[in-house]
């Protein structure tokens, strides 16, 4: 079943996909993007529910769209346990 934790978990994926593509470490790559090491391996990691400014920022640094990043097959109802 989807939930907003497995969409969190895929999008953080697909960012951690698209950082080693570029050859940056998370250390380095937190580091360009101004965020703090913990907090960018949490969002990697799917354990945080980052804000559109971070996607962009993170987009920007590697030179994507932020759509890149977000995972496809969920619907709205998928988003919305828990909040």
């Amino acid at each position: 079943m989807k939930t907003k934790a497995n969409f969190l978990e895929k999008l953080g994926l697909n960012i951690r996909t698209q950082r080693e593509k570029a050859g940056y470490t998370q250390t380095d790559f937190a580091f360009r993007v101004k965020m703090a090491r913990r907090y960018y391996t949490d969002l990697e990691n799917g354990r945080i529910n980052p804000s559109i400014i971070h996607l962009m920022r993170i987009a920007f640094a590697l030179g994507v769209d932020f759509s890149e990043f977000v995972p496809r097959g969920f619907s709205e109802k998928h988003l919305t346990d828990g909040d």
